[in-house]
């Protein structure tokens, strides 16, 4: 006969186990379920995609493309057949073989594919003449071979560039929009091989800016013929050796140390310069010796 201690750890045995199989049962189910929802997801995502397929014309089974498509891909076959001619007759030592590689790239509108070729560079300049891409003369590792590949593209776009920058939002944007054309024309005698006299003035002035903002120096700016980008070099340099006022003090020294005005040389008015009292000890800024943190 068991005892009631004993029937209880039975009890508890049972009721465990019992536990552990309705467990067991529940996760089979829920996986189940899972597994069914997954099923019909993926049946759900392969007809639509079927379906899809069905609706949308592609390049290599419709004919039913739309005009606008149609119209831009043939513009850009026939400006990439025109400018793959005349590539040919500019480059008669061209091989077959080569501009027809070069009119395939040209075709992708991409010059990946003329990486690590031995005629890389030239390669490049044509995908660059083909496509009008004057960005694409960014790639030439080669200085002499760069600017030939952008005087190239520029001498026939840069005009209508340069008046849409010049009709474009304030001085300081029209600048900006300038200076990238010309973004790779670091000395004015980059530009010398420009035909179109104004594209090569503008040209000549980037380049100034170029080097005026290279060299920080703030007598460049004054060479620049275009005013949009002279105004925006002036702006862009702080000259540390230009004394507006004439006091004997830098703008930055009257700016940044004494707390003075640039364009005043009397700051204070007492009919000595700024720079004679600083000289002799005294304050620029009114009565008083000079005091100066060290």
């Amino acid at each position: 006969m068991l005892n009631k201690k004993t029937k209880i750890i039975i009890l508890v045995i049972i009721i465990l186990f019992l536990s552990l199989v309705l467990i067991f049962a529940l996760r089979a189910k829920n996986k189940n379920a899972a597994d069914n929802k997954n099923n019909n997801i993926t049946a759900l995502s392969e007809n639509e995609a079927s379906s899809t397929a069905n609706k949308i014309p592609t390049a290599a089974t419709s004919t039913n493309v739309g005009p606008e498509n149609t119209d831009n891909k043939e513009l850009r076959e026939a400006s990439n057949a025109k400018f793959l001619a005349e590539l040919k007759t500019n480059h008669p030592e061209y091989s077959a073989a080569q501009l027809e590689f070069y009119g395939a790239t040209a075709a992708k509108g991409e010059m990946v594919s003329c990486r690590d070729r031995d005629d890389e560079n030239s390669c490049i300049s044509a995908v660059a003449f083909i496509t009008r891409a004057d960005g694409f003369c960014g790639e030439i590792n080669d200085k002499t071979d760069q600017l030939a590949c952008s005087n190239v593209i520029l001498d026939e776009k840069a005009a209508l560039e340069i008046s849409q920058c010049q009709s474009s939002g304030t001085d300081d944007l029209k600048a900006r929009c300038l200076i990238n054309i010309f973004n790779a024309y670091k000395q004015a005698e980059d530009c010398a091989n420009l035909k179109t006299d104004s594209v090569k003035e503008t040209c000549e002035s980037v380049a100034y800016c170029q080097m005026a903002l290279t060299w920080q120096n703030n007598k460049l700016c004054d060479v620049i013929s275009n005013k949009y980008i002279r105004i925006y070099c002036s702006e862009s340099i702080v000259d540390k050796l230009q004394d507006s006022d004439g006091d004997g003090l830098s703008d930055e020294e009257e700016t940044n140390k004494y707390k003075t005005d640039p364009f005043n040389p009397d700051t204070d008015g007492d009919g000595y310069k700024d720079g004679e009292e600083v000289k002799n000890g005294f304050n620029p800024n009114g009565p008083g010796k000079l005091i100066t943190n060290k």
